[in-house]
């Protein structure tokens, strides 16, 4: 067997037992995906390779690294498992909290600027308003 038919095979079968292990039915996977029921039984007999769009996409719903899904590593965590994205993400939430929130002050300066910003375009499509008019 060919390089390529190995890959099809191996990826359409894990793509397989990651489907069954959550109980999803292919239907399902297809509507998750935003692609027809046809393509996911097609990746999963190994009779087409998805596209690269389609395997972030079950990397991100499965929580397993693309490596694993190609067969390049054993390791199947994904980027959900590794504590610097958690903790990266946990700050970049609070931080949007805290920027949409104006209750802090930081909130309050960001609510300013976003205003005085719409402001000034409005008041900028007004003058060329009256330009065109003329």
């Amino acid at each position: 067997m060919d390089k390529n038919a190995e890959l099809k095979q191996g990826l359409g079968g894990k793509l397989m037992a990651l489907r069954l292990e959550r109980k999803i039915s292919q239907p399902e996977m297809a509507k998750m995906l935003e692609t027809t029921q046809n393509a996911v039984w097609r990746c999963e007999n190994g009779r087409a390779t998805p596209p690269l769009v389609t395997l972030v996409s079950y990397a991100d719903i499965f929580d397993v690294s693309l490596d694993w899904l190609l067969g390049r590593t054993n390791k199947k965590e994904g980027r959900n498992f590794s504590g610097v994205f958690r903790s990266d993400r946990e700050r970049m939430t609070a931080f949007a909290t805290a920027l949409l929130s104006g209750d802090t002050e930081i909130g309050k300066r960001f609510s300013s600027l976003v205003k005085e910003t719409f402001m000034k375009g409005e008041n900028e499509n007004e003058g060329g308003k009256d330009d065109e008019r003329n």
